[in-house]
């Protein structure tokens, strides 16, 4: 990487989502022009996650990194922050989610040798929909105050963009907008509604989720439900991809609602792209990018 600039991306865990794949994809963009390594701490997800990482990508595991607050595991995290950047020099340091957006920043400020060029991307804000108020209170406080070690921000949109500086996070002119890119190539391997046992005569209405409060998909269930009630003359089975803490509970809320024989949970499928692309022209609803990738009506 001698002949390179090097930017150092840091991510709190690599895991089935967004963020996680956004980071990667970055990454593997990146190495033509940079020498490029991604941080991240450890995760259940993330020797597969890693997988997708080109060979040209150095993955570095923070032993401490973790999303969960720990007084002494963030000191340590922090620590080896520290040192990797200072042995590294990275012309880029950029960082990704709350946790390693928080430490990845102090540590660049802290570190060794030359300043790298810092950045961050939050892949969404926590300004609502996380935590309560006085939660949500302390970590705004803890965000204006790291802004001062930040050169750029990046945001996944305009209105996250907007909402971000009326919050005080930063100034406009530090500020980006680069959307989540979407592989529109039709996936390898096809896939059929019958590998879900959804009989053809069955109408599939889903959505592609982490299975978290801040992804609403209580609300998928309740509409589905209204759904049912609505066309009694329609089969219809409701599908949900992804996986998260809140399985349990909603699984629990489809047997309230009387939807138990009718919700199909799949859990996390990689070939999640591969589903929707085997539904197109089918009632199947889903995120509108990777809809529209799949030719799937929204």
């Amino acid at each position: 990487m001698a002949d390179k600039p090097v930017v150092l991306h840091i991510i709190t865990r690599l895991e089935a989502g967004g963020s996680s794949r956004n980071t990667i994809d970055s990454c593997g963009a990146q190495t033509a022009d940079y020498g490029v390594v991604l941080a991240a701490g450890p995760h259940q997800d993330a020797a597969a996650m890693a997988k997708l990482l080109p060979p040209e990508v150095n993955y570095l595991e923070v032993p401490h990194l973790q999303r969960e607050l720990s007084p002494i595991k963030d000191l340590w995290a922090l620590l080896e922050l520290r040192r990797q950047i200072t042995l590294l020099q990275p012309d880029i340091v950029h960082t990704h989610t709350s946790k390693a957006g928080a430490l990845g920043r102090l540590a660049a400020a802290l570190a060794g040798g030359k300043k790298p060029v810092v950045v961050h991307t939050p892949h969404g804000h926590i300004l609502y929909g996380y935590y309560g108020p006085v939660k949500t209170w302390i970590f705004l406080l803890a965000e204006r105050i790291l802004a001062r070690f930040t050169d750029y921000f990046i945001a996944l949109t305009p209105g996250e963009m907007r909402e971000s500086v009326e919050a005080g996070l930063g100034r406009a002119p530090q500020w980006r907008v680069v959307h989540s890119g979407v592989d529109l190539r039709p996936p390898a391997v096809p896939a059929h509604k019958r590998d879900l046992g959804i009989a053809e005569g069955e109408i599939a209405v889903g959505t592609v989720a982490r299975l978290e409060p801040v992804k609403g998909v209580e609300y998928f269930l309740r509409a589905a439900a209204l759904l049912r009630d609505s066309r009694p003359g329609l089969k219809f089975k409701f599908v949900i991809i992804g996986g998260g803490a809140l399985e349990g509970p909603l699984r629990r809320l489809a047997g309230q609602l009387f939807l138990d024989q009718t919700v199909i949970f799949t859990g996390h499928r990689a070939d999640a792209a591969a589903l929707l692309a085997a539904w197109r022209r089918r009632r199947w609803a889903c995120r509108p990018w990777s809809a529209a990738s799949a030719a799937c009506p929204t």
